[in-house]
């Protein structure tokens, strides 16, 4: 927990006959940790092996009485580590974190900057969210600089963004009903109270 980063690894493995051989590669830094292994196969078949990792590489061999079909380390998450589905989030959302971090250090002018610029560079397919997060961070500040107009523009484009965060909805929805209140926009309040749990009826 004194170290930036956290673990990374990759598994290669063969079966032949009854024995599973294979190798651990931690990619980057080396950690010494000691992980829970599982040999998966067919009709929830499953063995559980464990293994100490230190070096860069680390091989195994485990006897194994039925066809393996998967080898997964650390199955439970037990031990912070990344993986290839969190490290391709992690690269998605990056603009949004750097600008969420401005603005978490009173850098807000600075912020604006990088919410605003990371808009115009959103890649299609949208596979992580990103310009959900982005237009809700732009909303969040506006909400907090009490300029009512422009927040409800960017929480409105959130909630229509293509890949909405499930996570971060209700606070979408909280910061637009905010804003809306402010504006004494009663309509616009009865389209959000709708979304979230209708019937409303319009004034």
């Amino acid at each position: 927990m004194e170290r930036t980063g956290a673990p990374e690894w990759r598994v290669t493995w063969r079966q032949v006959g009854d024995t599973v051989r294979g190798t651990v590669v931690q990619v980057g830094d080396r950690y010494r940790v000691t992980l829970d292994v599982e040999l998966a196969g067919d009709a929830g078949r499953a063995l559980t092996r464990t293994i100490a990792l230190a070096d860069t590489v680390t091989a195994f061999a485990w006897a194994v009485r039925f066809p393996v079909r998967s080898v997964t380390p650390d199955p439970h998450f037990t031990v912070l580590h990344w993986t290839p589905d969190l490290a391709r989030e992690a690269r998605g959302i990056a603009p949004y974190t750097r600008a969420t971090l401005l603005e978490q250090n009173g850098a807000f002018a600075e912020a604006y900057v990088a919410f605003l610029a990371a808009l115009d560079s959103v890649p299609e397919p949208d596979a992580v969210g990103l310009r959900f997060l982005l237009e809700h961070g732009l909303g969040r500040m506006y909400v907090r600089d009490e300029r009512w107009i422009e927040a409800t523009t960017h929480l409105v484009a959130a909630l229509g963004s293509p890949s909405p965060r499930m996570d971060m909805l209700p606070w979408t929805y909280y910061r637009l009903a905010l804003a809306a209140r402010n504006l004494a926009d009663t309509m616009l309040l009865c389209d959000q109270a709708r979304a979230l749990a209708p019937p409303c009826v319009r004034p």
